[in-house]
C-alpha cells in the first residue's frame, strides 16, 4: 500500500501536515479562557525556555529563546486568540511551526491547529499530532456533527452499536475520518492497540472496534464492499454520501517482517496516524 502524501502549503519550501479545527458544544468567553489555559500549559510543557521569557500569554506578545520562538495574537477570553510557535530540530535542521487559535464562531467555540514544517528532501519526514490535540480532547466538550469527540475507541459489539456505528459513518456533517478496526473471529486481536491508537489520533480521528460477531449486520448496512476486514483496518474519510467512491473508503492491512514472516506489530499504528495526519492537511 502506497504511504499517504502530506499537503503543500501556499508558502514555497513549507508542508502543512496536520490541521484540526475542534467544534466545542459550550460556548462563551469562559469557555475560550479554558481552551486558552489548556493552550498555555500544553507550550510551558514542550518550550519552557518560551514559556519562562514570555512576558503575558494572556495578550498580544513574543518571545524567543535559541531555535524557538512564540508569537500571541488577541486577549484572555476574546473572541480571537491565537498562538505560534516555531521551532527548528537541530538534528535535522527542519523548522516546525504550530499554530492554535481559540475563536468564537457565532453559534460555538472553535480551535483551530495546524502545523507545518520546512522541506528537507535529504531528511525522512515523520509526522505525529500536537499534543495540543489530546489535552483539548480530554478538557473540553467538543463534537464532531453532534458525535462526541472523546479520544477512545468505541466498541461496536451488538445489534444497537452496529446501527449506531453504521449512522456515524453516513452521517452527512461528519468532519472526523472513521477508522474501524476489526477483530478476528474468537478474538480480541486487532491488530492494533485500540487505545493507544484512539489518544494518539485525538482530534483527527474516530476509532471504532467492530467485533467478528456483528461484522456479517455492518457489512449489510453499509455495503460489503466497504464494510471493515478481520484483521484490518478500513477507514471512512469524511463527507459521506452515496455517490462517494469506494477507493476512499481505504483498507490497511496488517504487514509482515520481510524473511521472516512474523507480524511487524507497530506498522499498522504507524501507517494509520500517518494517513490520518494526511487526511487532515487535504491530502490523500
Amino acid at each position: 500500500m502506497n504511504e499517504p502524501t502530506i499537503a503543500k502549503s501556499s508558502t514555497p519550501g513549507v508542508r502543512l501536515v496536520v490541521r484540526a479545527s475542534l467544534r466545542c458544544a459550550a460556548h462563551s468567553s469562559a469557555n475560550r479562557r479554558r481552551a486558552q489555559l489548556l493552550v498555555c500549559r500544553w507550550v510551558k510543557a514542550k518550550w519552557p525556555r518560551l514559556a519562562m521569557s514570555a512576558v503575558d500569554m494572556d495578550r498580544k506578545s513574543e518571545s524567543s529563546a535559541p531555535g524557538q520562538a512564540l508569537s500571541v495574537v488577541g486577549e484572555a477570553g476574546s473572541a480571537n486568540w491565537t498562538v505560534s510557535i516555531a521551532s527548528t530540530d537541530p538534528k535535522s535542521g527542519r523548522a516546525w511551526m504550530t499554530s492554535v487559535k481559540v475563536a468564537d464562531a457565532g453559534d460555538a467555540d472553535v480551535m483551530d491547529i495546524q502545523t507545518s514544517c520546512t522541506d528537507r528532501p535529504d531528511v525522512p519526514l515523520v509526522v505525529a499530532p500536537p499534543s495540543v490535540l489530546r489535552l483539548l480532547v480530554r478538557n473540553l466538550d467538543l463534537d464532531d456533527g453532534g458525535v462526541p469527540i472523546i479520544g477512545e475507541a468505541r466498541a461496536v459489539e451488538d445489534r444497537e452499536q452496529a446501527q449506531g456505528f453504521c449512522e456515524h459513518v453516513r452521517s452527512s456533517t461528519r468532519t472526523l475520518p472513521i477508522i474501524a478496526l476489526a477483530s478476528k473471529p474468537d478474538s480480541n486481536y486487532y491488530g492494533v492497540d485500540p487505545a493507544h491508537l484512539a489518544e494518539a489520533l485525538s482530534g483527527l480521528a474516530h476509532v471504532a472496534c467492530v467485533g467478528s460477531p456483528v461484522l456479517a449486520e455492518v457489512a449489510n448496512l453499509l455495503d460489503p464492499g466497504i464494510a471493515p476486514v478481520a484483521g484490518a483496518a478500513q477507514i471512512y474519510e469524511p463527507p459521506f454520501n452515496a455517490l462517494t467512491p469506494k477507493d476512499r473508503h481505504s483498507l490497511v492491512r496488517q504487514s509482515r517482517r520481510a524473511g521472516t514472516g512474523s507480524i511487524d506489530g507497530g506498522h499498522l499504528k504507524r501507517i494509520l496516524i500517518q494517513r490520518a495526519c494526511a487526511l487532515s492537511a487535504g491530502a490523500s
